[in-house]
This record gives C-alpha cells, structure tokens and sequence, in this order.
C-alpha cells in the first residue's frame, strides 16, 4: 500500500441505514462529492466503514446523520 496516494478530508453523514447492518456509513466527502444531492444523490455514496476506539467498545454508538466526519481513503480519492 502506497500511503502517498491516501486521502484525508472531512465529510458529513448523510445515511447510517446500512442494509447489511455492519455499521457503515455514507458520507459525502465535501473535496470529493461536493454538495449538489442531484448530480451525486445520498443513494449513490459508497458506505464508508467506521472507525472507533478500540479500548470503549461499551460507549459505541451509531453516528447521526449530519454528523460531521474525519475521512480517510486507502487509494486517494478514486
């Protein structure tokens, strides 16, 4: 893995519903997504998974929608 070509930005939650119920989240990404929902619409987003601490698994919650998030990306922003 390259880390030169990893992504770092911040984005909002814009669906927490995921299908599977592995916690995931989509999240529009502002430098990636922008902010027009009829050219990329919230049911186009990827789900993102989410990160938390790993010594309070007991204090995990879902993240809220409108949340704002610290985003990471392995293979930058493809």
């Amino acid at each position: 893995m390259l880390l030169s070509q990893s992504y770092f930005g911040i984005g909002i939650v814009e669906d927490n519903a995921d299908p599977l119920k592995l916690g995931r989240v989509r999240v529009r990404i502002f430098d990636i997504h922008g902010n027009d929902k009829i050219k990329i619409p919230t049911n186009k987003l990827p789900f993102a998974h989410v990160l938390h601490a790993a010594n309070n698994k007991s204090k995990f919650e879902t993240i809220a929608i409108g949340d704002w998030v610290y985003v990471t990306t392995l293979d930058g922003q493809n």
